[in-house]
């Protein structure tokens, strides 16, 4: 049974043993053998899909190309800003808002507050967002074909009405919050803060249609967050000083209370100081010094009387006391006295102790002798009324330093009491002098206040968009491209239900094959002869081949009759029925060919 089919493909010969060969290599159990990957095998499948992979691949690409082309590029400027550890001690002040400690929630809570609403509304304010289509979806107009599939655009408005309800209109207020709660979230999405790895620089990110407005952005919230630091520490400072000065006014007020206080008291009480010490003290001092000098007179003078009468008693001279001799009356008596006694022993050699100027001067002798016994008593009445004056006056003191002291016994009692309200006023006086030496530092530290972050440095105007990486994204899809290419010929591998090598038939049909016989094109116009005029192409050989595996198959008793058929027509077992008769024809053997189909034969045409 034979039929000429020239639109084969490909063409398989068999030899049908009814079963599987025992001896078959790849499945000696009959069982299916599990498969393995064939790298031979999988390149010549992607090599025969090679044109779905590059299609797929170059269309994919182009269609990346043009969806990045219509992208609108961004761009991106970035300012960097730093905790700033170091402080510039001009004076050597306390801040009332004391420098940031440099851990890392803080540093975080610092990119918060660079995110923070009030911050970002600063920036809008400055830079005049609200007036830019890019932040202010109000000043876009929708698309056409938004208009045209809403559902406002072509249902009456009863429906409308039913299908959303009734709504009313907002009003202005609410429709500028709306719009400014819209502008904060696309100046949110725009910006990103991030802190530098293991640093304490904080990294400003600002992203725009327009570069300039971007770099404008990253430099304005930068030199605002700086600024915000600066306000903040002034308006603490203007509070403590504003709480200071109020508190100055009461304390300076208690202060003046308490003092008065102390005076009155003072003054009422008769504790009026002078030199640290009250009346009575300095009093009773003074008295005390006055005593002890009375009483050292006293003994003083005591002790003169006690010498001069002890004298007297024993009939000794006192003309050697001090104070007899001290005295000038008795010095010029003394004088007198030596004269006359240098004139009286004059005369004794003269005269006899009779004579009459002998008598005389002698007489003249005890006249002075007794004026000074009576100037020398009078001396010693002296001394008596000295020592009676010293110990009066010793008495007297000692009565008034104990009358002093009784008056100091009651002004102690007051005084406890003034010391309590010399305590108050002094602990007033030092919280009033310790907050206004607070409020003068402030007054300075106002004009000197720092920052607890720098600028590092400020944004640039960025000369290429940030988005979209065009290159990168081509190279992306080109990868992308390229692997649904390959996905795309994996697929219809895998729906292909035909067989391409000699492997999947021997894997499928558990069969040894014979040869694989290849396509003749369409250009070859007599098939049937291509073997007779080129006996040396892949299609002879791939007969020759075919016929050597059939010769081989027993080599003891080759097969003599062979039956080319197929399972549908056209698979070009007419071809292949009369390419090998003409091949053993050639062989010098004598070839029979019959054609089998009963219904359409065609090999008697062919020959």
């Amino acid at each position: 049974m034979a039929t000429q089919e020239n639109e084969s493909t490909r063409t398989v010969a068999r030899i049908d043993r009814g079963s599987p060969r025992e001896d078959y290599p790849g499945n000696p159990t009959g069982v299916q053998a599990p498969m393995e990957v064939d790298i031979g095998e999988l390149v010549q499948k992607l090599w025969r899909r090679k044109g779905v992979i590059l299609g797929v691949t170059i269309t994919l690409t182009v269609l990346a190309a043009i969806i990045i082309a219509q992208l609108t590029p961004l761009y991106t400027a970035t300012s960097q800003t730093m905790i700033n550890p170091r402080k510039n001690q001009v004076v050597n002040l306390e801040a009332v808002l004391a420098g940031l400690p440099l851990d890392q929630e803080t540093i975080q809570s610092e990119i918060q507050v660079i995110k923070s609403r009030g911050l970002a509304e600063r920036v809008i304010a400055k830079l005049k967002l609200d007036h830019v289509a890019e932040f202010n979806p109000k000043l876009v107009s929708p698309p056409a074909w938004k208009e045209w599939t809403s559902p406002r655009t072509w249902l009456p408005p009863s429906w409308l009405k039913i299908l959303v309800g009734d709504k009313k209109p907002l009003t202005e207020e609410a429709r500028r919050s709306l719009e400014h709660v819209a502008i904060l979230g696309r100046f949110n999405d725009a910006l990103k803060v991030k802190r530098v790895a293991r640093s304490r620089v904080i990294e400003i990110s600002a992203t725009s249609t327009d570069p300039a407005l971007a770099q404008k952005i990253a430099n304005a919230i930068a030199d605002l967050y700086i600024v915000e630091q600066l306000e903040a520490k002034f308006e603490a400072t203007k509070k403590a000083t504003t709480w200071l000065n109020d508190r100055l006014s009461d304390l300076r007020k208690q202060v003046e209370i308490s003092d008065r206080a102390v005076e009155i008291f003072r003054n009422q009480s008769g504790l009026t100081q002078s030199r640290g010490l009250t009346l009575v003290g300095q009093q009773i001092s003074e008295l005390s010094t006055q005593h002890v000098l009375a009483r050292s007179k006293r003994l003083e003078a005591e002790a003169r009387l006690r010498q001069v009468q002890g004298l007297l008693k024993r009939n000794q001279g006192v003309t050697s006391v001090a104070e007899v001799l001290a005295s000038p009356l008795i010095q010029n008596l003394r004088g007198q006295e030596a004269q006359v006694l240098r004139k009286e022993a004059e005369l004794s050699q003269e005269y006899g102790r009779k004579h009459p100027r002998l008598i005389n001067i002698r007489s003249e002798v005890k006249i002075i002798r007794g004026k000074i016994a009576a100037e020398v008593n009078r001396v010693v009445q002296g001394l008596k009324n000295e020592a009676i004056v010293a110990r009066t006056r010793e008495r007297s003191l000692a009565t008034s330093i104990r009358g002093l002291e009784k008056r100091v016994g009651a002004l102690n009692r007051s005084e406890v009491k003034l010391r309590a309200l010399e305590r108050e006023a002094t602990a007033n006086k030092t919280l009033y002098e310790n907050f206004l030496s607070r409020f003068k530092e402030l007054s300075k530290q106002g004009d000197i206040q720092q920052a607890d972050a720098r600028i590092v440095s400020y944004a640039a105007r960025p000369a290429a968009p940030s988005f979209p990486k065009t290159m990168m994204l081509l190279g992306l899809a080109l990868v992308g491209s390229l692997f649904a290419g390959l996905g795309t010929a994996g697929v219809l591998e895998r729906f292909d239900v035909g067989f391409r090598s000699m492997q999947e038939i021997e894997r499928e049909t558990e069969l040894p094959a014979l040869g694989l016989i290849p396509a003749l094109g369409r250009s070859v116009k007599k098939p049937e002869k291509y073997i007779l005029e080129t006996p040396h192409s892949a299609f002879s050989e791939s007969i020759l081949s075919l016929y050597t595996s059939l010769h081989l198959s027993n080599v003891d008793d080759p097969p003599k009759v062979i039956l080319v058929a197929s399972s549908v027509p056209e698979e070009g077992k007419t071809l292949t029925a009369i390419s090998l008769a003409c091949l053993v024809a050639m062989t010098g053997k004598k070839v029979i060919l019959m054609d089998g189909d009963l219904r359409r034969p065609t090999a008697h045409r062919s020959m």
